[in-house]
Parts: C-alpha cells; sequence; structure tokens
C-alpha cells in the first residue's frame, strides 16, 4: 500500500515483541520452539522499522535499542505510557491504619517478578506485622503465585483482587503505603513504559521498583521512590523496612511523584512530539 498509493508507514512498536516472545510461555514449549523462531522475529522487527516513515517507541531505551540497530533518530519519536490527568482528578482515599500496604497492580505472569515479591514477605511480616500485599491484576501466573503464598503460610499477608475498573484501582492505589513495579530485568522490561508508573505517581505514594533500566531512571530522576535488585529478596525487603521506617520520606517521595506527572509526565506534555511528527508528516 506504501509503494501503490506512496502513503507515509507509521509503526508503532510498544512492546519489543521478539524479546517479549523470546520469554513466553507458550513460545518455549517443544511446539512453540517448532513454530516460532525469535531469530526469524527480530529478522521481521528489522524489515519493517527499515520500511518505515516513522517508528514510534515507547521510552529514550527503546529509542537507543533500535537507533543501535542503524535505525535513523529522525525516524524516532518517543511516545510513553502516561496518563491523561482529567481522569484521575480525585485520587484520594484514607489508609487503612491497620495495616501498611503494598500494592501491584497488572497482569500475572512471570515476568513481573512477584516470585521474589511474596518470599520476601516471608522475610518482612517479623519485622513489620501488619504488611500486607494487595495484587489487582489476574494471568496466566497466577496459580503459582497463589500456591507459593499457601506453602509459605502468607495467606492472611497477600490478598488477589483480581482486574477491577481504573476507578476502583486509583483508590485502590491511594490506599496503599508503597507501590511496586517488581519486573524482572531483560531487554524488554529494560526498555518498557508502564502506564502503572504514572499512575502511581499520581497516586501520592513511594515507587518501589527494580533494576530495569528504563523504569529505574526516570524513578531515580524524579525522586519518588527506591530501586532494588530485581532477583534480590533481600534487597527488596530492606526496602520496604527502610520505607517502613521513614514516614516523612515516603510522604516527600510520594509529593515528588505527584509533581513530576503534574510537570512533565502526563500525556498533554509527552504526546507534543506525537503530534509534531503527523503534523510534519502531513506537510511532507
Amino acid at each position: 500500500i506504501k509503494k501503490r498509493y506512496h502513503f507515509p508507514l507509521v509503526l508503532d512498536l510498544h512492546e519489543n515483541w521478539p524479546s517479549h516472545l523470546s520469554k513466553a510461555l507458550h513460545t518455549n514449549t517443544f511446539i512453540g520452539k517448532l513454530l516460532s523462531s525469535n531469530k526469524k522475529w527480530r529478522n521481521y522487527e528489522f524489515e519493517a522499522v527499515t520500511k518505515a516513515d516513522i517508528v514510534i517507541t515507547v521510552v529514550e531505551e527503546m529509542k537507543n535499542r533500535l537507533t543501535k540497530l542503524g535505525l535513523q533518530t529522525d525516524k524516532l519519536v518517543v511516545l510513553q505510557n502516561t496518563l491523561t490527568p482529567k481522569e484521575y482528578v480525585n485520587q484520594k482515599a484514607e489508609k487503612d491504619s491497620r495495616f501498611f500496604t503494598l500494592i501491584f497492580a497488572g497482569g500475572l505472569n512471570i515476568e513481573r517478578g512477584l516470585q521474589y515479591v511474596i518470599p520476601a514477605l516471608d522475610l518482612l511480616k517479623s519485622r513489620i506485622p501488619e504488611i500486607r500485599l494487595q495484587i489487582v491484576g489476574k494471568g496466566s501466573y497466577q496459580d503459582t503465585l497463589e500456591a507459593m503464598v499457601s506453602n509459605l503460610k502468607l495467606n492472611s499477608f497477600v490478598e488477589f483482587i483480581g482486574w477491577k475498573p481504573v476507578k476502583e484501582l486509583i483508590i485502590l492505589t491511594a490506599k496503599a503505603d508503597i507501590a511496586l513495579i517488581p519486573h524482572i530485568k531483560w531487554e524488554q522490561t529494560d526498555c518498557s513504559s508502564p502506564n502503572k508508573l504514572f499512575q502511581y505517581m499520581h497516586a501520592g505514594i513511594p515507587l518501589l521498583v527494580s533494576n530495569c533500566d528504563s523504569v529505574a531512571r526516570i524513578v531515580n530522576e524524579t525522586k519518588s521512590g527506591e530501586v532494588y535488585r530485581y532477583n534480590s529478596i533481600e534487597d527488596f525487603a530492606l526496602k520496604v523496612q527502610y520505607l517502613y521506617q521513614n514516614k516523612e520520606n515516603r510522604e516527600e517521595l510520594g509529593r515528588n511523584g505527584q509533581f513530576w506527572v503534574k510537570e512533565k509526565y502526563n500525556w498533554n506534555q509527552t504526546s507534543k512530539e506525537f503530534v509534531a511528527m503527523y503534523q510534519n508528516l502531513l506537510q511532507k
């Protein structure tokens, strides 16, 4: 269609799809390996990005990855998964003083890293008796996580809530004390921009994130939370304990997150480059 009608081709790469498939459960079965060649997916991605006039990426780290493949930087535009402020205007709720609540929201798969968070609660329950983990979402890894909780006898400390509409998720997040992004560190998550990062910041609560490049960079830049080694149960536990013991610091980190979402990491700001890209295409 591009060649025949001389249309510009815009390619949206909001995921590193070849990298995602390299760790997906279904492609790592015997049949999956026969039917899905990661080398072919990477070749297909390279062919697609070289033929496109504009390539949309989700974060600077993704842009840098494609630049290293030889793609021209003037073909690349960054559009992060930021939120639209008007959708989150009423994000206030009273915290439940009976609990010190950690919250995770998202799909439940092996890449999300909750298999390191749950054992950390086994360390923390004696240090923070009122600790509680709320898991909002569903996914293929849920049965494994529930079995882990049961085996460690943590049923009274972990709550599987399931999927919730955005309005309910907003309230649950605002009630929590720490928000988690515990993703396993690898090529995909080093170049990702999860929606929950900015939802958490807007809620005004501190973040605790694994050391994936893109997420850790933004948290460090905005001073909105703490970073831990993704596969270290002890490091995670120590960071939770530090935040628990320093309420003033938690509140400051929360305020910092709200400030940066208002000033920079919102759709009104991050869409400017995206809109300008389409305007430039129309003028050609």
